[in-house]
């Protein structure tokens, strides 16, 4: 039988998971699956975010519960490439620590380490006669000078990626996902001195090492973090214990990686979460009970966790 979820009380919250169901408000109900215990879902289906992703579409970012200290601007569909699209940007003023020229050398940096040449489009890579903000997949600040948004999704980047991205110091997205030769340690692809990042988006690579908690919980703008689905070894390591400091944080998504350990109690300060990717996380071996802390006011999708 349908429920409406946008009436049920923490309380009931409580007792409809422990019965088998998973319901929040603004969605309909869906289930979690622990280590096996099948729990039936109830309406319609279930939310396959990384799915959508994977076959080229996008669902944008809930941004119902905004703080007042950000403004959610209107930016149109081709803003950023849709990179940013919808996600709240604070309102910042520009760093000019590294000048335009020296980002130029970043850019050249991504292009030469993954093959840029055989890319499916390199429109106006390394022309000398063309700004870099109007290369293929780049977008700049409102200056045209420094950048904010790079999005390299399945254009077939083959190698790794630069240890020097840090020095965009005003980059917002890094959407790199789908390429299968992109491979390297993501512990020396980002860096905590990516303050101003709101996306990071490097799912379906081939990238390796630990999951980069420490890096992570020091972005502490970060609004989407999509880092699962690595062919290959892939990444290992637990959940961060410090993962409630993003507070910011819309879309958590480490499924298909190698994770332990225990889902941490911080996870409870995550209020504007709505989607939770840990699929196949089966060495994740307490912690669960955290996960109820989820509030009702946004959506928080679980997938299968066995």
């Amino acid at each position: 039988m349908t429920q409406n979820c946008s009436l049920i009380s923490g309380l009931l919250l409580a007792v409809v998971f422990t019965a088998g169901t998973f319901c929040v408000r603004y969605q309909d109900c869906y289930s979690l699956k622990l280590h096996g215990k099948n729990l039936s879902k109830v309406g319609s289906k279930l939310l396959s975010y990384r799915t959508n992703l994977r076959s080229g579409g996008e669902r944008l970012i809930n941004a119902v519960a905004v703080e007042k200290k950000l403004t959610a601007l209107k930016y149109n569909e081709t803003f950023a490439y849709g990179c940013l699209n919808k996600i709240p940007i604070p309102n910042v003023t520009l760093d000019e620590t590294f000048t335009p020229q020296q980002e130029r050398n970043v850019l050249m940096k991504i292009f030469n380490q993954t093959a840029g040449h055989n890319w499916d489009n390199n429109t106006h890579w390394g022309n000398d006669s063309v700004s870099h903000c109007f290369w293929y997949g780049i977008t700049c600040d409102h200056t045209n000078r420094y950048i904010i948004s790079i999005v390299l999704r399945m254009n077939n980047l083959v190698g790794t990626l630069p240890r020097t991205l840090w020095k965009l110091r005003n980059l917002q997205c890094l959407w790199g996902g789908n390429n299968k030769g992109l491979s390297g340690d993501v512990n020396e692809i980002l860096s905590p001195n990516m303050t101003s990042i709101l996306r990071v988006d490097l799912a379906f690579n081939k990238l390796s090492g630990k999951i980069p908690g420490e890096i992570l919980v020091n972005m502490e703008s970060l609004v989407v973090i999509q880092l699962c689905c690595q062919m290959g070894e892939g990444l290992t390591g637990e959940i961060p214990k410090d993962i409630g400091n993003l507070t910011e944080l819309r879309i958590l998504s480490f499924g298909e990686n190698k994770l332990y350990g225990s889902i941490p109690k911080s996870i409870a300060k995550l209020k504007k979460l709505w989607f939770l990717d840990l699929k196949t996380a089966t060495y994740l071996n307490s912690g669960f009970e955290n996960l109820l802390t989820c509030h009702l006011y946004v959506t928080c999708t679980f997938l299968s966790l066995d």
